[in-house]
């Protein structure tokens, strides 16, 4: 019992003489946001215009004493359009999500927020 005890304080004692480590990583926590705003103006105006004009005069023989009626026929068509246009939009989305970024894990590099690996040994995995 004697020898398991002195056996143990000395296994204590070298464990304190040898230097210890540990490979932490820091761990950070985000919320990235991106904003995007965007807008459109826009005017347009456009003009028509149509006209029919007609005519017609029928007397062969110019005068009426020879008891044939003049025929006179005439028309008038008109269009006139005029349109004018406007319209504006706007636009804005906006997108979050929580992030979390470890660093200096040896052997893998980052990890983005999305669990990607970085670059491992010179091999880039994205």
């Amino acid at each position: 019992m004697k020898r398991l005890s002195c056996l143990f304080i000395l296994i204590a004692l070298l464990g304190m003489a040898v230097p210890s480590g540990a490979a932490l990583a820091p761990t950070s926590f985000g919320f990235p946001t991106m904003f995007h705003n965007a807008g459109t103006t826009v005017f347009n105006q456009a003009v028509s215009n149509a006209w029919d004009l007609e005519s017609l005069d029928l007397s062969p023989f110019g005068t009426s004493t020879f008891g044939f009626p003049a025929v006179s026929q005439s028309g008038v068509q008109g269009q006139a359009i005029m349109a004018t246009e406007f319209a504006q939009t706007t636009e804005i989305t906006s997108f979050s999500y929580p992030a979390i970024t470890t660093t200096g894990i040896n052997g893998f590099g980052d990890f983005n927020g999305f669990g990607g690996f970085g670059d491992i040994d010179g091999f880039n995995w994205l």
